[in-house]
């Protein structure tokens, strides 16, 4: 009988205070998808570690093909076939493609000497001809989309003639078309012998890709089951979190809103907004839908003052804002949580209370001095609040999962008792148990009388939080749909501009 082309067999790694992986089991045979799925805190991303060779387990065996590997470092896990594609990508902007392409690897020599340049090209052009992908290797690579950028990334892979390619939420930025380009290329290494370990929170897409699904919780293995015995999404989401949920579009909201806290009339952002309008009222939820590039974050982004409109007007609190920045709408009441988590929204070295005090530092003056006391007391109940799973406050927030990062943000902004506040894609890479706990912050928040826009690309969300749906297609406002009533078909009508979907 053939062995896995990997076998992994109670595996367990721990760090202070935490258990990160407990007894896991994973087999992986050739050229299959293998679905990796869990909440934040599941081990998903330790295991990742241990396979690149970032990391050493503490017990537990690690078979390639049938006999036990020791994968000291990176260098041994490449030599061994495995590649791994993380979330940031590890890329080098400043490189070109072909440079990052066979990043790391020995370049090719002319003369024993120099750099054979036109070498490096084409063997980059090779493996990116090999994913049907249209730019030059010399193209200089932070001139490249994301998506494109992951496709170098996976380029990088095959020129190591990997037999294992290990994906982290490769689809976590790209637009519905881009992952369905990245699908088919997923598709095509199955179906050419190469495995692939694919870690993603999107269960529609893991449903669709994957031959065997393991579900990771609490450091455990849950259970490997063929993708055949998974109904459906629910099913799978109950696997993943141990728990029923509700419908993800079912919308109960009995709210009445109450005064215009917001007006945005006819503002322009060159060809982003095209005289877009919007009110928001208090105790109420909008929702942003639209397509990529719709102008869905640019008209959150013009609330918080983050882009000045060439045209328009805009009214919070009913004052007119005559030059919008981030600290006018702060100063007004509003808050905002941007798209980009990690570079915009929180600092990684920064510890956890500093992270959530970073925007009301003058609560905790006492006259001329800080209370460093009065800080933690607020910062405890804040985390108990939003059931932030911390060991210390004092830790790194780059050592939370994503689901907690993102809801000490949110602890940041209610620490200010804004009266508005603008969620852009609050749950993008974050757990199925996370999500929702973020939902029911959001949907809370309007109970408690704030006005809340809630953009997302998952529609959903959308439909699952808002009380009124607002639908942008390319900077216009195609649609305002309100009531319980709204459906999905309705929404993506109007976003596609059609009276029926083909």
């Amino acid at each position: 009988m053939t062995p896995p082309l990997m076998q992994v067999s109670g595996l367990s790694k721990s760090f202070p205070g935490v258990l990160a992986l407990d007894d896991v089991t994973l087999e992986i045979q050739p050229g299959e998808v293998h679905a990796l799925v869990g909440e934040n805190g599941a081990g998903k991303s330790t295991l990742i570690k241990i396979l690149a060779g970032a990391y050493r387990a503490d017990r537990g065996r690690i078979l390639w093909e049938g006999t036990e590997v020791q994968l000291k470092d990176a260098a041994a896990a490449t030599r061994l076939g495995i590649s791994v594609i993380h979330q940031d990508l590890n890329l080098v902007p400043n490189l070109s493609v072909a440079e990052n392409v066979l990043l790391g690897r020995p370049a090719p020599k002319r003369l024993g000497l120099f750099v054979n340049w036109g070498e490096l090209s084409r063997r980059a052009r090779r493996a990116i001809e090999r994913l049907d992908a249209e730019f030059d290797p010399q193209t200089p690579l932070r001139e490249l989309s994301h998506a494109m950028r992951v496709l170098v990334a996976i380029a990088r892979a095959l020129t190591t003639d990997a037999r294992l390619i290990i994906m982290d939420e490769p689809t976590a930025a790209l637009s519905a078309a881009e992952a369905d380009r990245l699908h088919e290329i997923v598709r095509d290494l199955s179906g050419s012998g190469t495995a692939v370990l694919y870690v993603s929170h999107r269960l529609d897409e893991v449903l669709a890709l994957a031959n065997t699904i393991t579900v990771f919780k609490d450091g455990r293995h849950v259970g490997t089951v063929p993708r055949s015995a998974v109904t459906d999404k629910r099913e799978l989401t109950q696997m993943i979190i141990g728990r029923r949920l509700n419908e993800a579009t079912e919308r109960s909201q009995t709210r009445a809103p109450g005064e215009v806290l917001v007006e945005v009339r006819n503002v322009s952002l060159g060809q982003r907004l095209k005289g877009a309008s919007l009110t928001v009222r208090a105790n109420e939820v909008v929702g942003l839908a639209g397509l990529v590039g719709s102008g869905r974050s640019e008209l959150g982004r013009v609330i918080f003052g983050a882009e000045r409109p060439a045209a328009g007007s805009i009214i919070i609190n009913d004052r007119p804002v005559r030059k919008n920045s981030p600290r006018l709408a702060m100063s007004r009441g509003v808050a905002m949580l941007p798209e980009d988590r990690r570079n915009q929204a929180s600092i990684a070295t920064m510890s956890i209370r500093q992270n959530t005090t970073l925007v009301s530092m003058g609560k905790y003056l006492w006259g001329p001095f800080f209370s460093s006391r009065r800080e933690r007391k607020a910062v405890k109940g804040l985390i108990e609040r939003f059931q932030i799973k911390v060991v210390s406050m004092a830790r790194p927030i780059r050592q939370l999962s994503g689901g907690n990062q993102q809801k000490v943000i949110v602890a940041r902004w209610v620490n200010r008792s804004p009266s508005v506040l603008i969620f852009d894609e609050p749950t993008q890479g974050v757990d199925v148990g996370a999500k929702q706990e973020i939902l029911g912050i959001v949907s809370a928040l309007a109970d408690d009388g704030a006005g809340v826009v809630f953009i997302s690309s998952e529609l959903d969300e959308v439909l699952q939080v808002s009380d009124r749906i607002v639908v942008l297609r390319e900077g216009e406002v195609a649609a305002e749909l309100k009531g319980p009533d709204v459906t999905r078909d309705q929404v993506l009508h109007a976003c596609y501009g059609t009276d029926e979907l083909t």
